[in-house]
């Protein structure tokens, strides 16, 4: 993993707080992902689904390009942006056949940067978790800041 990305994970990891970090402003946090989404929908030329009834995770929210998956009632990401609980950090993850153009998705995680989120890469994301959560002990860097706990 690169350095500053580790120094970036370790800054946001509370050693008492698993969930959120007890200053956490839910309400603040979900009206900036709002705004964002008429920005990326314009930048990628398609409709961005906002979900945002996340509990008992270590993220609030996601917003991504689905598409009909290959069974009923199944969904496909082609791409999705989360947000997590922690230091105003997002990654990206996509689930199905169907990918987004490498360089609309740059684009993408650009505007996001520039309101103000910190970019962490997946794969950076699934080296073993290090850090101080005494409560839970991920597995991965993942679990800790974009997952379900």
């Amino acid at each position: 993993m690169d350095s500053a990305i580790r120094a970036l994970l370790e800054s946001a990891d509370d050693p008492d707080h698993c969930e959120h970090p007890a200053q956490f402003d839910w309400a603040r946090q979900r009206e900036r992902v709002i705004a964002l989404q008429p920005v990326l929908e314009h930048i990628a030329g398609r409709r961005f689904v906002l979900d945002d009834r996340v509990q008992d995770a270590s993220f609030f929210a996601d917003l991504s390009i689905q598409t009909p998956g290959p069974k009923p009632n199944w969904i496909d990401t082609v791409f999705a942006l989360r947000f997590s609980n922690f230091a105003d950090l997002f990654s990206t993850w996509s689930h199905g056949p169907e990918t987004l153009d490498h360089a609309v998705a740059k684009e993408l995680v650009a505007a996001v940067a520039a309101a103000g989120f910190h970019f962490v890469p997946y794969e950076a994301l699934q080296e073993p978790y290090t850090g101080r959560c005494g409560a839970i002990r991920p597995k991965v860097w993942w679990i800790r800041f974009f997952d379900y706990l």
